[in-house]
């Protein structure tokens, strides 16, 4: 079971790309689940260093966020790629951020985010998060690759959409997913509280689940 709640510690020993073949091959929701659980660090740090840059959007937003992603990450990433997960995964949660920024009229959101997280990386200590989020920066040779998959991805979201959620879900991940609104923003056009949109969204995210696995 994945819990985005708890503090997971990333153990750099194990080999996301053989676990990942070895997962997807037997169909084993246990190990699927460890390659969750142990990258969800990687994306906390990412939406940290997204929310630092005083972007709109809360923690706990971009945290949701980065989880879709990486289940998203997950179900796209094709093992015959000589692409590295973590670099996948990263740019999968890096075009997340940026979509839902798009919304908010960042202008030349691309050139910001360029310097911003360059300049933010270089006065970091070296940890393993940031030598990986160095590696996302460093190889977009899978760009094209990860458009095509987000396009296939997409579209089956909204197939998985019409037939698995009730009215209000589909307005909400309608809203999430594809127009960029955080959760508040969510509950305010909605008339309820954010801790009823973010319930709300929990019910989408549990009825979107069989997609991602």
């Amino acid at each position: 079971m994945i819990n985005k709640t708890l503090n997971y510690k990333r153990d750099p020993s194990l080999n996301n790309e053989e676990m990942i073949k070895e997962a997807k091959l037997t169909n084993n929701k246990e190990i699927r689940d460890k390659i969750i659980n142990n990258n969800i660090p990687f994306v906390k740090s990412l939406a940290d260093r997204w929310f630092k840059r005083g972007v709109p959007e809360e923690f706990d937003d971009l945290v949701g966020m980065g989880m879709v992603a990486l289940m998203k990450a997950y179900n796209t990433y094709n093992t015959n790629k000589n692409i590295k997960f973590t670099s996948y995964l990263g740019k999968v949660v890096w075009k997340e951020f940026m979509a839902h920024s798009r919304y908010k009229s960042m202008k030349c959101r691309s050139k910001y985010s360029s310097i911003s997280f360059n300049e933010t990386l270089h006065k970091s200590k070296g940890t393993d998060e940031e030598k990986l989020l160095a590696e996302v920066i460093s190889n977009d040779s899978h760009l094209d690759y990860l458009t095509v998959e987000d396009e296939l991805f997409n579209a089956h979201l909204v197939e998985q959409m019409d037939a698995l959620l009730a009215k209000k879900e589909r307005i909400v991940a309608d809203k999430y997913f594809f127009e960029g609104k955080s959760i508040s923003e969510i509950g305010v056009e909605l008339g309820v509280s954010r801790q009823a949109a973010h319930q709300a969204f929990q019910r989408t995210i549990k009825r979107l689940k069989p997609i991602y696995t």
